[in-house]
Parts: structure tokens; C-alpha cells; sequence
């Protein structure tokens, strides 16, 4: 928490590592519209 106060990116949410969480909040909704 100290690294995001201070401007850092997490890993969870870099693009460089294909957006982590946000990448997977985005499979959810392509599951459902296709499933």
C-alpha cells in the first residue's frame, strides 16, 4: 500500500504484465455474453 500511495503501478494493475486484475474483470463479461 506504501508504493501506491507514493505513485506506483502494482503489478495487479500494469499493463506490461496484461493488466493483471483489470484483464480479468474483463473475461467475466465475454463469458456471460457468450456462455
Amino acid at each position: 500500500m506504501p508504493e501506491l500511495l507514493k505513485g506506483a503501478t502494482p503489478n495487479i494493475f500494469s499493463d506490461q504484465f496484461a493488466g493483471g486484475a483489470l484483464m480479468d474483470l474483463g473475461v467475466y463479461p465475454l463469458y456471460f455474453a457468450i456462455g
